[in-house]
């Protein structure tokens, strides 16, 4: 019995080494097979040549604005008796917006139309004096002096008439002149008036209303700096967005670019305002803008990444050697590596196309315009579809 014991315990024995072993060897081929697996993916990451659009575009701020707003004052002085119109009101032209308390300017009116008759009346009797002293001067009965006096109490009586006759005129235009009136069709942007308030207008007009003339055409006022103000022209397109409508793109014009310079203790701009359509009336103003004006574009143009102009790898052991090592001269390069001279042309730059075995082929290119995300490919030994490096995988994400 011992002895089958035993014979059993060392059949047990075996039994558990060959299973270990079986595991170390299983987990070693998966390991083996992991390794190889992460040695054979990519160690750069890329994109392909495609052929689409590229535009040039220039990015501001600006501020949303009707085409035109007219400041309603008022010249005179009094209390409002009415007020007609309040903020967002449609007014036309023409339309009694308030009215100053009347009563002081009616009784200039009157006292004035006095004045004009007490002047008329003073005026026809000079001139009765004068034709009766001319009648007695002709007949050698009075002297010449008194003729001459008589001649001058008419005129002088006669720009008396006149004068009652011009305060007359001012009296009603400043009665009629109670009623403050819209000079426009438009909207009531602003009201700085109130019933009842007394209305001061001294050294100053007073600001009572601001009335936007249309709604369904608005401005954009934008800032654009020296560096970029000569790429900008009259009748470039435009587009910009506002927070109210995350995803709308409104589209505007250049309409005008303002020649007096902006320079507040920082770099000098200028003002650009661009046209823009709101037939619906979605912009309103006062509304910030992040605009775009598209400067240059071109369509349907062979396109690589910009960010691959501007790809180095880190081991030079990646690359294979070609037929452009010669032109690419170390002294000549941009301290990004990216570009270089081999012509007189500085629009030319080397990118990485992806060869055999995760291996680098350097790719002599010109370029035309670019902006953050495409660069016109003009002339260069690639194709479309071709994959062009980017970047390089990072260890640390286990890409």
């Amino acid at each position: 019995m011992d002895h089958i014991e035993r014979s059993k315990g060392k059949w047990i024995k075996a039994f558990l080494i060959i299973l270990a072993l079986l595991i170390i060897v299983v987990f070693w081929s998966s390991f083996s097979s992991e390794n190889s697996t992460s040695g054979n993916s990519s160690s750069f990451i890329t994109s392909s040549v495609d052929r689409g659009n590229i535009a040039q575009f220039i990015t501001a701020t600006g501020t949303i604005r009707p085409v035109s707003v007219v400041v309603v004052g008022t010249q005179l002085s009094g209390t409002v008796s009415k007020l007609n119109v309040d903020y967002n009101d449609k007014v036309a032209r023409g339309q009694i917006l308030l009215e100053l308390d009347p009563a002081i300017y009616d009784s200039q009116v009157k006292q004035a139309k006095a004045n004009l008759q007490a002047a008329k009346a003073t005026m026809d009797l000079a001139t009765s004096n004068r034709k009766r002293s001319e009648s007695l001067f002709e007949k050698k009965f009075i002297q010449a002096s008194t003729y001459e006096s008589e001649k001058q109490v008419e005129i002088s009586s006669a720009a008396q008439y006149e004068l009652a006759l011009a305060q007359l005129e001012k009296a009603e235009t400043d009665l009629r002149n109670t009623y403050i009136r819209s000079p426009i069709d438009g909207l009531v942007l602003k009201k700085d008036v109130d019933l009842g308030q007394t209305v001061a207008a001294t050294f100053q007009t007073p600001e009572l209303f601001r009335i936007a003339q249309d709604f369904s055409q608005m401005e954009v006022d934008t800032n654009i700096s020296e560096a970029d103000i000569s790429s900008i022209k009259t009748g470039m397109k435009a587009s910009f967005t506002v927070d109210s409508f995350e995803n709308r793109v409104f589209d505007g014009v250049v309409k005008q670019i303002r020649l007096s310079p902006t320079d507040v203790g920082g770099p000098v701009s200028y003002n650009v305002v661009l046209s823009v359509e709101n037939q619906d009336h979605s912009l309103l103003p006062g509304m910030t803008a992040s605009v775009q004006i598209v400067t240059l574009l071109k369509t349907n143009v062979l396109r690589i990444p910009t960010s691959s102009l501007y790809f180095s790898p880190t081991n030079n052991a990646d690359i294979i050697k070609n037929e452009i090592d010669k032109d690419i001269v170390a002294s000549s390069q941009k301290g990004d590596g990216s570009l270089f001279v081999f012509n007189e042309d500085t629009q030319n730059y080397r990118v990485f196309k992806k060869g055999t075995e995760d291996k680098l082929v350097q790719v002599a290119v010109k370029i035309g315009i670019r902006n953050r995300q495409f660069t016109e490919l003009v002339w260069g030994n690639l194709k479309e579809g071709d994959p062009i490096v980017t970047q390089e995988r990072s260890d640390d994400n286990g890409e």
